[in-house]
């Protein structure tokens, strides 16, 4: 056995020893670092999981003051009556399995006293209050509290509360119920849950949601949540703590945090988070490192074997590259200097001229007052922070990188470009740098820019300019409409089409409005078709908190649910639905498609100045759909 491969042999046993030891080291860092990732993962999941009980919530806090708000709207028309309650109440009961019932109580009324819509076999049922409902009233009034939990039967069910306000006077509370083991499936369908398991309990120990449908209702025997959930309450404070769970029969991450809904309801939510099969991990990855270490070892005594072969080889290869080298340099040169435009030269790796064309020499003869020669520094020819410029990309393009960049200097602009040059070995040897001078480009695309600038706010303001007259215009035949109707309406309907044309007169500078304020504008414009139209309209919002401060084209909600109403039937026995929603940052306007049949047709002037803003700002994705039984507009969210 020869010299060369007794040494191709000690490296490779050398290598195989190298790894084996490594993998016993690397285990317990792995351990260490794998339990740390699966602590935060469990931390991040947990935060989401919280947020999530807790939206879901205060989302039904807030059904039950959008009923209050409805409710205390009815006691202020003359003609209130049971049909109009049980229609307010029944809305929604349908279709949401989660909710049981909607209920009101109205006191100190001679003349109704409030009533209960619930689910029987999938039927509306409407009856007038009952004990129960009587209860929770004088409940109310003594602790004001906003959640009813029944404190021993039926804790399937718990109401959720808000006062009925008239004349700045208490005169009656509406409500909803929620079905525990209903809810209980919905809130796990909740894909930011994952693979966390939720507990919510009340200040006396019992269960308020829990995944085992069974416990909701009890008292936890679990000693660690007896021990913490007076803490939490007490300190406020997070309590984090690993556990066997009673329920998976696992490990897991268990935290308890606080949720106050108000002052007579103080929960603990309990999030537990199954740790990742650390051991399993470890030894997968430790087998694994044993296997690579010795597939890498073949490889490098093979690999060594056959590199002594080529290396003999190289030294030949070399020469010859270099005698080519030479014949390029040779036949680069011819072609610089016929370059009568461009400024040419090439540098070596300490950034000394290889070779340049008469253009570039003269140029910086002229404009630098220096002068070059082969072998000279070009880095020399410069100062300041012009000359650590060309270093950072002559540096750059040493590494590989085809580089461009614009400057000006000299009272003109420039644009040059720096490529690497390679041997046939593939190594970079030197780099190359062409210059050209761009003066004349930059200031015809500085002229484009400019003319195309002022000709976008050209649009904008004709745009804008037509938007207000075509919504006055509107709005005034819906006030003829009413004038004929009912004169105190329309005096009512006068104020608050003041109000939204001053929206629309306030935002005059530009054609766009964040959304927030469109939202806003709308829910006025809502007001006053409920006037006409009550609850044979029906218009629900679910619009991401990410882009309320987006914006889109000024009174584009208003004009889209404007035409729905315009456009369709809209009766006791045929409601429109209008949904405003957002998805994938975009901006949805729905309703059920049931069209008039005794209408002219429509100039589209609304659509087509919505289409022809999103056109001026140059943004796609503007849509209108239509299968005859859904009519749906997209608006793309205005970045800008």
């Amino acid at each position: 056995m020869n010299y060369k491969n007794k040494i191709i042999l000690i490296v490779g046993f050398s290598t195989m020893l190298v790894f084996s030891i490594s993998s016993l080291f690397i285990g317990q860092k792995l351990t260490h670092s794998v339990k740390k990732v699966s602590t935060d993962l469990a931390i991040s999941k947990a935060g989401q999981s919280f947020l999530t009980v807790k939206n879901k919530l205060e989302d039904n806090l807030n059904r039950a003051e959008t009923l209050s708000n409805t409710i205390e709207e009815l006691l202020n028309q003359i003609k209130f009556n049971d049909k109009f309650l049980s229609e307010v109440l029944s809305a929604n009961l349908i279709d949401n399995d989660e909710l049981a019932s909607r209920w009101c109580v109205i006191s100190n009324s001679n003349e109704y006293n409030g009533g209960i819509a619930y689910k029987s076999d999938s039927i509306i049922r409407f009856n007038k209050p009952t004990g129960r409902l009587m209860s929770i009233w004088d409940n109310f009034q003594k602790k004001n509290t906003s959640i009813i939990i029944p404190q021993k039967d039926n804790f399937s069910v718990i109401s959720f509360i808000s006062p009925i306000i008239k004349d700045n006077e208490l005169k009656g509370i509406a409500g909803i119920d929620i079905d525990l083991y209903k809810f209980q499936k919905k809130f796990y369908d909740d894909t930011n849950i994952g693979r966390a398991y939720v507990s919510v309990l009340s200040s006396s120990n019992q269960y308020i949601s829990h995944p085992d449908e069974s416990r909701i209702g009890t008292k936890t025997k679990s000693k660690i949540d007896i021990e913490n959930i007076p803490k939490v309450l007490i300190t406020g404070e997070e309590i984090n703590q690993d556990y066997v769970s009673e329920f998976l029969k696992i490990k897991v991450f268990r935290i308890y945090k606080g949720l106050k809904l108000d002052k007579n309801n103080e929960w603990v939510v309990a999030i537990s988070v199954p740790y990742y099969n650390i051991n399993e991990t470890v030894s997968e990855i430790r087998s694994l490192v044993i296997k690579i270490g010795v597939i890498l070892t073949s490889i490098l005594v093979i690999f060594l074997y056959f590199a002594q072969h080529k290396w003999q080889k190289e030294f030949i290869a070399r020469q010859n590259a270099e005698n080519k080298h030479k014949n390029a340099i040779i036949r680069l040169s011819s072609i610089m200097e016929n370059s009568n435009q461009v400024m040419i030269f090439s540098v070596d790796k300490h950034y000394n001229y290889v070779s340049y064309n008469s253009m570039h020499k003269n140029d910086l003869e002229r404009n630098e007052n220096h002068t070059i020669t082969l072998k000279s520094n070009y880095l020399a020819c410069y100062d300041g922070d012009f000359r650590i410029r060309l270093k950072k990309y002559l540096s750059r393009a040493f590494k590989g990188e085809n580089l461009l960049f614009e400057y000006y200097r000299n009272g003109k602009y420039y644009q040059q470009v720096f490529n690497s040059i390679v041997n046939q070995q593939g190594t970079i040897e030197e780099v190359s740098s062409f210059r050209f001078d761009i003066s004349e480009t930059v200031e015809l695309r500085e002229k484009a820019k400019i003319e195309k600038e002022e000709k976008t706010k050209a649009q904008l303001k004709n745009l804008k300019n037509q938007i207000n007259p075509h919504f006055l215009f509107n709005s005034l035949n819906s006030l003829y409409a009413l004038i004929e109707g009912d004169k105190i309406l329309a005096k009512k309907f006068i104020v608050k089409l003041s109000k939204m044309y001053r929206y629309l007169l306030d935002s005059r500078e530009g054609a766009t409005v964040e959304l927030r304020n469109e939202l806003e504008f709308v829910k006025n414009y809502e007001f006053l078709q409920k006037i006409r139209f009550q609850d044979n309209l029906i218009i629900d919002y679910n619009i991401s908190n990410n882009i309320i401060g987006k914006k889109i084209p000024i009174a584009s909600l208003q004009s889209l649910i404007e035409n729905a109403i315009k456009h369709n039937i809209i009766t006791q026995d045929k409601v429109l639905e209008i949904k405003v929603y957002s998805e994938s940052g975009k901006i949805f306007i729905e309703n059920n498609y049931q069209p008039r049949t005794d209408m002219i047709a429509s100039s589209g002037t609304g659509l087509k100045n919505i289409q022809d803003i999103y056109k001026a700002l140059s943004i796609e994705g503007f849509e209108i759909y239509n299968d005859k039984n859904i009519y749906r507009v997209c608006l793309p969210i205005i970045q800008k």
